[in-house]
């Protein structure tokens, strides 16, 4: 039986600590980054967004919320209906007004962004109270992902 497969995409602290943990767990972990690093044990490395989609139907997301509009973007391209994608970042996403009666702007959430700029329909919201730094090492850590699915 082959193990679960996963692929997070961004390099940062907080996309490293989580391929560190899944990894660990015995997770089939691929790591989509632009990020030159040190080695993650049992974690291999893409700069290719259409291998991250290729290699797992999970995919997370933890690039920093003001870049999830372009990657999200890119990354819909590799992306179809059977795709599970989870945001691991929070924040909310400045976009024009959509109501002919306010001229302002809106504020949406990133799963809206990610609905608008990929083909997945299933999303999850990925949060707690945990240091990245504490998931890597292997500390007790609280995370809940939320989704209407």
């Amino acid at each position: 039986m082959s193990a679960l497969r996963l692929s997070v995409v961004g390099g940062g602290a907080w996309g490293a600590a989580l391929a560190t943990a899944a990894a660990k767990c015995g997770v089939d972990v691929l790591l989509h980054t632009r990020r030159e690093g040190d080695p993650i044990a049992g974690v291999r490395r893409t700069r290719s967004l259409a291998e991250a989609a290729k290699h797992a139907r999970l995919v997370i997301l933890t690039v920093p919320s003001g870049h999830v509009r372009e990657v999200g973007r890119a990354l819909g391209a590799h992306l179809d209906g059977h795709h599970l994608l989870v945001h691991g970042v929070r924040g909310l996403s400045v976009v024009p007004s959509r109501s002919p009666a306010w001229d302002g702007d809106d504020l949406v959430t990133l799963s809206t962004v990610l609905r608008d700029e990929t083909p997945v329909r299933r999303f999850g919201a990925l949060g707690g109270p945990v240091l990245p730094s504490e998931l890597s090492r292997g500390e007790p850590c609280v995370m809940v992902v939320a989704s209407h699915y």
